[in-house]
């Protein structure tokens, strides 16, 4: 029986167009005088070729999966084969994908395959010089850029015996660039994200009672996620329960602490859909509230509602904070808040907040298909005179001539 595998993406994947991609980067490129992209990073390989590279992620392998982008034509990704059937499926023909041993046995009908013993650990140094091949063969090559700050002392020393440190740029600003002005496609893909990670925190905060374990939360945080997972696009591994009464944290809040009525419970985070995250933050209370951390919730729900009024192209970002802040301040309830940033752009980061944040010196200048969460957020300890963890954030879309709103926040602690 012969088998021929087709290509065979997401039907979702299937509407993004690599070119788009690949002519944004070329455009930064040209203005940097750099020849070809050297991309490490796992998104930033994402971005350039359509594809995910699990080992890189997971493991934590730095340079098993590159990809080279050169100022003119295609982008090459090079993977490991445990990872060529998947990249060749997923990507377009836009994409040349060339391979190199790794550890597994793979028979591909070839009696090659079948005699030649795999390697036994996998060389990302094998991978880098077929990179080096592709780079070379570029006409009129020069200069490359990459990830400097990314890269291993080690594949930085080979980068600068390959092509000579006179010839290595930073490539960050290419990808920052070009990252945050968004494709109609990546704006369907993080309206996605947050509209499944709303329904599901809507979901979670009506099933919470008092005495139910923080863990209990985060339980049912995964399974109505899945439930909720209209699209089957979802990765649910980035999402947090943050605070549930006197305690807050990313990873140390107590998932043994059992809710307590009166409780604020604060959910941060999101879910990410074929490779772009959501970040949503809600707040709301375990029963009645009491009367000071309603009063503190209110005056965040009016700063957030300044700050989104001013969504729009041609604003500051660093207007928007200083309206935010001074809208916190002059309350009586919150009169200090030194808080870093009031929102950050999004979307495919990991750690979900991107370049350029609503921050205090931030110049940079609201233009049409920016994605951005605006969130207004105060953490209290059992040391401070406020009670509770407490944060709305939503995400939008600049458009034309405003904004377009993904999710809503509730601007109650108590939750209908």
């Amino acid at each position: 029986m012969n088998i021929h595998v087709e290509k065979a993406p997401h039907p979702l994947l299937k509407k993004r167009n690599q070119k788009e991609f690949v002519e944004k980067l070329q455009r930064q490129m040209e203005q940097k005088g750099i020849d070809a992209l050297l991309v490490y990073k796992p998104e930033h390989l994402y971005y350039a070729t359509g594809y995910q590279p699990k080992i890189s992620e997971i493991a934590g392998y730095v340079g098993i999966n590159l990809a080279v982008v050169p100022a003119k034509g295609d982008a090459t990704l090079i993977v490991t084969t445990l990872e060529l059937e998947a990249a060749m499926s997923i990507t377009s023909d836009d994409v040349q994908v060339i391979s190199y041993p790794s550890w597994v046995f793979i028979d591909d009908g070839t009696e090659a395959s079948r005699k030649s013993p795999s390697a036994a650990e996998i060389d990302a140094f094998t991978g880098l010089r077929k990179a080096a091949e592709v780079i070379k063969g570029i006409p009129g090559f020069r200069t490359l850029g990459t990830e400097i700050n990314f890269v291993t002392v080690p594949h930085w020393e080979a980068l600068c015996k390959l092509f000579g440190r006179e010839n290595l740029v930073d490539s960050s600003e290419v990808f920052t660039r070009s990252r945050m002005i968004k494709t109609k496609w990546e704006i369907d893909m993080l309206r996605l994200a947050a509209k499944h990670n709303e329904r599901t925190m809507y979901r979670v905060a009506q099933a919470v009672k008092p005495g139910m374990m923080c863990a209990e939360i985060d339980h049912l945080m995964n399974l109505y996620g899945y439930e909720e997972d209209r699209e089957f696009t979802a990765d649910l591994n980035l999402f947090a329960t943050e605070a549930a009464g006197p305690y807050f944290g990313l990873s140390g809040i107590a998932r043994g602490y059992k809710i307590q009525e009166g409780d604020i419970v604060r959910f941060d985070g999101g879910f990410r859909h074929l490779g772009y995250v959501s970040d949503l933050a809600r707040c709301f209370s375990v029963g009645q509230p009491e009367p000071e951390a309603e009063e503190i919730y209110s005056v965040l729900v009016e700063s957030f509602h300044r700050g989104i009024a001013l969504l729009k192209p041609g604003t500051v970002m660093k207007d928007i904070y200083h309206t935010m802040v001074d809208c916190v301040t002059a309350s009586k309830v919150l009169p200090f808040y030194p808080r870093g940033h009031m929102g950050h752009s999004v979307g495919m980061n990991k750690g979900l907040e991107e370049y350029p944040q609503v921050s205090p010196s931030m110049e940079e200048v609201l233009v049409p298909n920016m994605v951005v969460c605006v969130e207004a957020p105060v953490w209290t300890t059992g040391r401070s005179s406020h009670f509770g963890a407490f944060s709305i954030e939503d995400t939008f879309v600049i458009t034309e001539d405003g904004c377009e709103r993904f999710t809503h926040g509730n601007e109650s602690l108590i939750w209908k």
